[in-house]
């Protein structure tokens, strides 16, 4: 399931489901937070902790206005319990006419939830236009093997935080418990 801060109801292809429907933005209209000054995000549970190392994040908004809006700025986080996030990419456009379909590889990370914020937008047509919106957002999994080995260092650093004391054995079952749900 999807979760924004808004979305422009307005319009049935702003929704939050649109980021996540494969169609990318120069197929369809987007999710488009409702504050035309910005400051919208966008949250993905992907239903357990992924091993992710691949994202592909669409900054097209649209057919008719491909060369008129853009990203300058936008920020990917992750996080296992939608609480406490880390930042995973950063990345922006260079200006009008060139938004894009952009593919980040990184080091594979556990992630449950995927916040998508940070998005400062620019439409040349209207100085006030400052929408937040996403053309499109997939993840992908590593391989098993890869994904074993993140279990275990998460797994050691679970060990490591009780040790440090900077958990408890409750809280850190608690956060197992949440990310097998």
């Amino acid at each position: 399931p999807q979760v924004s801060s808004s979305w422009d109801n307005g319009k049935a292809d702003h929704g939050p489901a649109s980021a996540t429907d494969g169609k990318y933005g120069d197929q369809k209209q987007a999710w488009a937070g409702k504050n035309a000054k910005g400051g919208d995000w966008l949250i993905l549970d992907l239903g357990t902790v992924k091993a992710v190392g691949k994202i592909a994040y669409d900054t097209r908004y649209r057919l008719d206005v491909l060369g008129q809006i853009w990203q300058e700025s936008f920020m990917i986080s992750g996080s296992l319990d939608g609480k406490s996030w880390f930042e995973l990419v950063k990345g922006g456009d260079a200006g009008a006419g060139t938004a894009k379909l952009h593919e980040f590889e990184f080091e594979p990370k556990g992630v449950r939830y995927l916040k998508v914020d940070g998005i400062k937008s620019h439409y040349t047509a209207r100085s006030d236009w400052h929408h937040a919106y996403v053309g499109e957002i997939e993840v992908s999994e590593v391989r098993a093997e890869e994904q074993q080995r993140l279990v275990k260092d998460e797994l050691a650093e679970g060990v490591s935080a009780l040790e440090r004391g900077d958990k408890t054995v409750g809280q850190l079952r608690e956060e197992i418990l949440q990310g097998e749900e």
